[in-house]
């Protein structure tokens, strides 16, 4: 069964701490994709922010890739729902930057700091491929131009509000509203022009997005949550409320613009999909590095019998 073992020093030496890939005892999916390694784990080992080395020892003939996460972040961050924040700040479970390292048997890393990533370590995600993978599906690279004319056109009607950078999208794991799913997250930055007041205000839409297969192995989904944040002021309420309305009557336009864009690739029948956080690599497994702010990628994997 394959295994990850963290190390705080160098070398596969000093204090460790070892995880088996068994059914994740976090709700795990039906075929174990992901075993999630939380950062109160870590701390119970003494691991947190201090893993230098690693092996992932895989003796499956399944590839495995470990996902590090640094949930501490350096300098000021805009996460879009809420200030600029200088940190230290401890994002949400499995966010921030990562780096994942891909193994089809076992696999040393002697050295993290050789990939930027010594003493960084605060969670980590074991993750299992599967046989009969499609390519990977980037929303960003994919989804960003159609989703972004859909927000454009349904902000010709709300004249205080205009889009303030790009849609972004990434993955929200095992959420506390609902922590038996995984979503994919949709960020809608705003501005928010107030009449006869002399600064504008700063407003975000999150979308979180669930998706399935469905009888016939198409991939299909619908806007799940939604929730809401304008920065503080005199009209923060009057803002929010608004703006919360605006964006629950714009779920079912979601659903049908998210399905029209998943229908084009029902061209296989797909027996399961699962989640890669930013934009993962055309090959896997392979090693790559990003932020879950920046992307999420959709791994499709073809039902047996399903013509290539």
């Amino acid at each position: 069964m394959p295994t990850l073992t963290l190390y705080a020093n160098p070398n596969l030496s000093g204090k460790s701490a070892s995880w088996l890939h068994a059914p994740d005892p976090y709700k795990p999916p039906p075929d174990w994709r992901y075993r999630w390694i939380k950062r109160e784990v870590l701390k119970a080992n003494s691991l947190d922010n201090s893993a230098s080395s690693l092996r992932l020892a895989n003796g499956t003939e399944t590839p495995m890739t470990v996902v590090l996460f640094d949930e501490d972040q350096a300098g000021t961050i805009d996460f879009g729902w809420g200030p600029a924040t200088t940190v230290p700040f401890p994002l949400p479970h499995l966010q921030g930057s990562f780096r994942a390292f891909a193994a089809g048997t076992t696999r040393d890393v002697a050295n993290l700091a050789d990939y930027g990533f010594n003493d960084k370590t605060s969670s980590a995600l074991m993750l299992r491929h599967s046989p009969n993978e499609f390519l990977p599906v980037s929303l960003a690279d994919l989804a960003r131009e159609d989703a972004t004319a859909t927000v454009k056109d349904a902000l010709k009607d709300v004249e205080e509000a205009s889009l303030r950078g790009q849609l972004a999208f990434g993955w929200e794991m095992w959420p506390e509203f609902d922590g038996a799913k995984t979503f994919i997250r949709i960020t809608i930055p705003l501005t928010i022009d107030v009449p006869n007041w002399p600064a504008d205000y700063k407003a975000a839409i999150h979308y979180y997005v669930f998706l399935f297969i469905d009888a016939a192995g198409r991939l299909r989904g619908y806007a799940n949550w939604c929730k809401v944040w304008v920065e503080g002021g005199t009209f923060t309420n009057s803002i929010l409320w608004r703006l919360k309305g605006e964006a629950q009557k714009a779920m079912p336009v979601i659903d049908a613009q998210l399905n029209s864009f998943l229908s084009e690739m029902d061209f296989h029948e797909w027996q399961a999909y699962y989640y890669m956080p930013g934009s993962a690599p055309l090959l896997r497994p392979a090693d790559y590095a990003g932020s879950t702010y920046d992307d999420v990628t959709i791994i499709l994997v073809r039902k047996p019998g399903s013509p290539f």
